[in-house]
Protein backbone atom coordinates (compact mmCIF):
# COMPACT_ATOMS: atom_id res chain seq x y z
CA UNK A 1 0.00 0.00 0.00
CA UNK A 2 2.79 2.41 0.86
CA UNK A 3 4.54 1.78 -2.48
CA UNK A 4 1.30 2.50 -4.34
CA UNK A 5 0.86 5.75 -2.44
CA UNK A 6 4.47 6.82 -3.00
CA UNK A 7 4.28 6.11 -6.75
CA UNK A 8 1.02 7.99 -7.12
CA UNK A 9 1.71 11.56 -8.27
CA UNK A 10 -1.54 12.99 -6.96
CA UNK A 11 -1.06 11.89 -3.34
CA UNK A 12 1.37 13.95 -1.30
CA UNK A 13 0.78 12.29 2.03
CA UNK A 14 0.54 8.88 3.67
CA UNK A 15 -2.32 8.31 6.10
CA UNK A 16 -1.23 7.64 9.67
CA UNK A 17 -3.28 4.43 9.80
CA UNK A 18 -1.16 2.90 7.04
CA UNK A 19 2.05 3.99 8.77
CA UNK A 20 0.95 2.45 12.05
CA UNK A 21 -0.05 -0.75 10.29
CA UNK A 22 3.35 -0.95 8.56
CA UNK A 23 5.08 -0.26 11.88
CA UNK A 24 3.21 -3.12 13.56
CA UNK A 25 3.89 -5.54 10.69
CA UNK A 26 7.60 -4.78 10.35
CA UNK A 27 10.09 -7.36 11.55
CA UNK A 28 12.73 -4.81 12.47
CA UNK A 29 12.84 -3.18 15.85
CA UNK A 30 12.04 0.36 14.72
CA UNK A 31 10.75 3.14 16.84
CA UNK A 32 7.88 5.21 15.60
CA UNK A 33 9.71 8.49 16.12
CA UNK A 34 12.53 7.22 13.88
CA UNK A 35 10.06 6.35 11.13
CA UNK A 36 8.42 9.75 11.39
CA UNK A 37 11.72 11.68 11.54
CA UNK A 38 11.94 14.28 8.79
CA UNK A 39 8.25 14.08 7.95
CA UNK A 40 5.67 16.80 8.35
CA UNK A 41 2.32 16.50 10.00
CA UNK A 42 -0.57 17.29 7.70
CA UNK A 43 -3.87 18.17 9.30
CA UNK A 44 -6.70 19.21 7.00
CA UNK A 45 -8.25 22.58 7.73
CA UNK A 46 -11.23 22.52 10.04
CA UNK A 47 -14.47 23.03 8.18
CA UNK A 48 -17.02 24.51 10.51
CA UNK A 49 -20.44 22.92 10.02
CA UNK A 50 -23.31 25.17 9.06
CA UNK A 51 -25.47 26.23 11.94
CA UNK A 52 -29.15 25.62 11.86
CA UNK A 53 -30.98 28.92 11.11
CA UNK A 54 -33.66 28.00 13.63
CA UNK A 55 -30.97 27.56 16.27
CA UNK A 56 -29.40 30.92 15.37
CA UNK A 57 -32.77 32.65 15.72
CA UNK A 58 -33.34 31.03 19.10
CA UNK A 59 -29.85 31.98 20.32
CA UNK A 60 -30.36 35.60 19.24
CA UNK A 61 -33.73 35.71 21.00
CA UNK A 62 -32.20 34.33 24.21
CA UNK A 63 -29.31 36.82 24.01
CA UNK A 64 -31.80 39.69 23.67
CA UNK A 65 -33.82 38.42 26.63
CA UNK A 66 -30.67 38.09 28.73
CA UNK A 67 -29.54 41.60 27.79
CA UNK A 68 -32.96 42.99 28.78
CA UNK A 69 -32.85 41.17 32.11
CA UNK A 70 -29.37 42.53 32.83
CA UNK A 71 -30.46 46.05 31.90
CA UNK A 72 -33.55 45.80 34.10
CA UNK A 73 -31.39 44.57 36.98
CA UNK A 74 -29.01 47.53 36.56
CA UNK A 75 -31.78 50.11 36.38
CA UNK A 76 -34.29 48.70 38.87
CA UNK A 77 -33.67 51.51 41.39
CA UNK A 78 -33.44 54.28 38.80
CA UNK A 79 -36.69 53.98 36.86
CA UNK A 80 -39.37 55.49 39.09
CA UNK A 81 -42.14 54.89 36.56
CA UNK A 82 -41.66 51.16 37.00
CA UNK A 83 -41.75 51.49 40.78
CA UNK A 84 -45.02 53.44 40.76
CA UNK A 85 -46.53 51.39 37.94
CA UNK A 86 -46.02 48.25 39.97
CA UNK A 87 -48.14 49.69 42.77
CA UNK A 88 -51.86 49.45 42.28
CA UNK A 89 -54.25 52.40 42.46
CA UNK A 90 -55.36 51.27 45.91
CA UNK A 91 -52.02 52.29 47.41
CA UNK A 92 -52.45 55.87 46.14
CA UNK A 93 -55.91 56.35 47.59
CA UNK A 94 -54.85 56.96 51.20
CA UNK A 95 -52.31 59.54 49.98
CA UNK A 96 -54.93 61.24 47.83
CA UNK A 97 -57.41 61.38 50.74
CA UNK A 98 -54.74 62.93 52.92
CA UNK A 99 -53.94 65.58 50.30
CA UNK A 100 -57.65 66.22 49.74
CA UNK A 101 -58.17 66.79 53.47
CA UNK A 102 -55.27 69.24 53.61
CA UNK A 103 -56.57 71.15 50.56
CA UNK A 104 -60.04 71.46 52.09
CA UNK A 105 -58.51 72.75 55.32
CA UNK A 106 -56.50 75.36 53.39
CA UNK A 107 -59.57 76.41 51.37
CA UNK A 108 -61.64 76.91 54.55
CA UNK A 109 -59.05 79.17 56.14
Amino acid sequence: QIDNILQSKSTKYIPATILLEAYKLSDKENYLHEILAGSDLFVPAYIEPERNPELNARVEKLKAQQANLEYDEMTKNVNFNRIYASKSNETFMPDMKSVQGQLITIANV
